[in-house]
């Protein structure tokens, strides 16, 4: 199991902007201990090797650095992939027709309630309410609250 830890921009920000005010000190006499990796791992809890690979990240991003990007890039989650949301053609036929014809087989007017209670037993669809709110959307269709 890894344990290793994901840090964000700030805290990469944080971390070279310690190693570089140990690493000054270090220089102009300020402390005795000339090891500035060593002591901003110590200081900030990370490993040497943290503080190296955020440090050639700085470096990098400093030499082919635009204005307006950031010096460090945070770690971004996974996109969901939204699997009920989909529908295939054949079954997007199904709600169409469905929608059409609501009001000749039912004698009532669709609502997402009893749409989604058709669609179950017509294609088996499974989603929650909102979820068919949202195919109707992408789909062109407007929802309306009364």
């Amino acid at each position: 199991m890894s344990t290793k830890k994901h840090l964000r921009s700030k805290e990469k920000e944080i971390i070279a902007k310690v190693y570089h005010r140990m690493k000054y000190e270090a220089e102009h006499g300020v402390e005795k201990l000339t090891d500035a990796r060593w002591r901003t791992a110590q200081a900030v809890g990370v490993s040497e090797s943290t503080i190296t690979r955020i440090l050639r990240e700085a470096k990098q991003a400093s030499i082919s650095r635009n204005t307006s990007q950031k010096l460090f890039k945070s770690p971004s989650k996974p996109k969901r992939v939204r699997t009920k949301s989909r529908l295939d053609d054949f079954d997007m036929g199904v709600l169409r027709r469905t929608i059409a014809t609501f009001h000749t087989e039912h004698n009532e007017l669709p609502t997402l309630r009893k749409l989604k209670q058709v669609l179950n037993d017509k294609i088996g669809f499974n989603g929650c309410i909102e979820t068919l709110r949202t195919i109707l959307k992408e789909s062109g269709y407007i929802t309306v609250r009364l």
